[in-house]
C-alpha cells in the first residue's frame, strides 16, 4: 500500500515535471533573438555596405556556413547561404528527427528613421533562419530546439558585435 502511494506520488512529480518542460520552460524570449512556427530572427544593428558584406562572409565563414549567392540593390542588400547539414540537437533527437539542415538569411535595409541622419551606405541589419529536420519521410520546418537557439545566437552576437566595432571605427576616421 505505501509502495503504491510512493509511486503514484513519484509519477505525479514526474508528470508535473514534463508539462513545465513542454510548457513554460520550452518558451523562448525574444531578446536577442525569437523562436516561433516560422523562423528565428535577430536584430544585428547597423553597418556600411562594405562592412556588411565582409563582417557577414567573415563570421558565417567561421561557423561553417558557405554563402549561396549574394542580392545588392540599393536600397537593400541580402546573403543566403546554402543549407548546412548539421548534427540534429538533442531535443530533434528526441522528437524523432533523423537529420536536419540550416540556412541563414542575412538582410539589410536602408536606414531611413526620422531620428538619425539620412547616410547613403547605411544599413539596419537582422538575420533569419530556416530550419529543417527530417522526419523519417519529409523535410519539416522546425524551431523548438533550444539548442539551435542558443547556437545561432552566438552567430548572432558575433555579427551583432563586429558591426558595432566596424561602426565605432568606422566613425573615428
Amino acid at each position: 500500500m505505501l509502495l503504491r502511494l510512493k509511486i503514484k506520488i513519484v509519477g505525479a512529480i514526474f508528470v508535473s515535471i514534463l508539462s513545465l518542460f513542454f510548457s513554460g520552460c520550452y518558451t523562448q524570449t525574444s531578446i536577442p533573438g525569437e523562436i516561433n512556427r516560422l523562423s528565428y530572427r535577430s536584430h544585428l544593428g547597423k553597418a556600411t555596405s562594405f562592412g556588411f558584406q565582409e563582417i557577414s562572409r567573415q563570421t558565417l565563414s567561421k561557423y561553417g556556413y558557405t554563402i549561396d549567392r549574394y542580392d545588392n540593390r540599393s536600397s537593400y542588400l541580402t546573403i543566403e547561404t546554402i543549407w548546412k547539414l548539421r548534427q540534429p540537437t538533442t531535443s530533434e533527437i528526441v522528437n524523432g528527427f533523423t537529420d536536419s539542415k540550416t540556412q541563414i538569411i542575412i538582410s539589410a535595409n536602408l536606414e531611413r528613421s526620422a531620428t538619425s541622419k539620412f547616410t547613403a551606405d547605411l544599413f539596419n541589419c537582422s538575420m533569419e533562419i530556416k530550419n529543417m529536420v527530417f522526419n523519417g519521410s519529409h523535410w519539416v520546418e522546425y524551431y523548438n530546439s533550444p539548442e539551435l537557439k542558443s547556437s545561432i545566437d552566438k552567430i548572432a552576437k558575433d555579427l551583432k558585435d563586429e558591426y558595432l566595432l566596424n561602426m565605432k571605427i568606422n566613425n573615428t576616421k
